[in-house]
């Protein structure tokens, strides 16, 4: 005779031997209990040691930057006789002839007292090129910007 589980809800012909489902219960409990099936992750990977404050980059927040540092821009010293002078709010333009016989444009902080006619010696100028001016609507091939020498 042969043992078998049943359902009251079905009829005969789901009937399965008792002993299979029995086994099956057994062998999963015993697995389980045992962790033959236990999930086993691998190792996490070595982390890298932690880098001190002090050696880590800058941060934009705390006033550094992470772009590279640059070299600062070449300045000359630009000398002349002004030929023209354009007066804007914040900057006055010359252009000027030159000691060498060419001219060149060039721009210092607002001074009503520059004339044509007079000299001038502009410090720590930087060549800018195709320098467009919004208050004058005007493009410059080459304009140097510097600080008009004292005295």
């Amino acid at each position: 005779m042969t043992l078998v589980a049943s359902d009251a809800s079905t009829d005969t012909g789901s009937m399965k031997p008792l002993w299979v489902t029995f086994v099956t219960c057994a062998a999963l409990g015993i697995g389980f209990a045992g962790g033959r099936w236990s999930a086993t992750l691998p190792a996490p990977p070595p982390q890298p040691p932690m880098t001190p404050p002090h050696a880590m980059a800058p941060s934009p927040l705390a006033g550094g930057s992470f772009l590279p540092k640059r070299a600062p821009p070449e300045t000359v010293m630009v000398q002349g006789t002004i030929l023209e002078v354009i007066q804007v709010p914040t900057y006055t333009y010359v252009r000027l002839a030159t000691p060498s016989g060419g001219e060149s444009w060039a721009a210092v902080e607002s001074n009503q007292n520059l004339k044509a006619g007079a000299s001038i010696t502009i410090e720590g100028a930087t060549l800018m090129e195709d320098f467009a001016s919004k208050s004058l609507n005007r493009t410059f091939p080459q304009i140097y910007f510097g600080r008009e020498k004292e005295g």
